[in-house]
């Protein structure tokens, strides 16, 4: 994968408060907490996910605040950046952490057919 091309997360990771790393499958990842701020921030918490042997990340999850003051759970890469979910208040952090790995677990999961022949993103739970 390549690595992200918004290098604001250098200041995230090196200026922010570091909230966990782990191992999460083939990545490392670090998590930091945006404290608020009257300035504007539009980050609360972002997650970055390096691969091996890379020094930036490849994946980013943020919860980030749009124009309107909404919440959105964005997911980030190379290509670009899209919204996974919608919060009118800014969920806990244990809330973050579970939605963020969850939605990289469906969309990094190696496709897999169910006994009715579709995907499991397709099937209804």
């Amino acid at each position: 994968m390549q690595s992200l091309r918004d290098v604001s997360w250098m200041k995230y990771l090196y200026a922010g408060t570091p909230a966990e790393r782990f191992d999460w499958g083939r990545f490392r990842v670090a998590t930091v907490i945006v404290p608020p701020s009257g300035s504007g921030e539009r980050y609360r918490y972002r997650m970055f996910f390096f691969e091996a042997g890379l020094n930036a990340p490849v994946l980013a999850v943020n919860l980030e605040s749009d124009l309107l003051g909404a919440w959105k759970l964005t997911r980030e890469d190379a290509s670009g950046r899209g919204v996974l979910a919608s919060f009118d208040q800014a969920p806990s952090y244990e809330t973050f952490r579970s939605m963020a790995v969850a939605a990289l677990d469906r969309d990094l999961a190696p496709a897999q057919t169910g006994k009715d022949g579709t995907s499991p993103d397709k099937r209804t739970i």
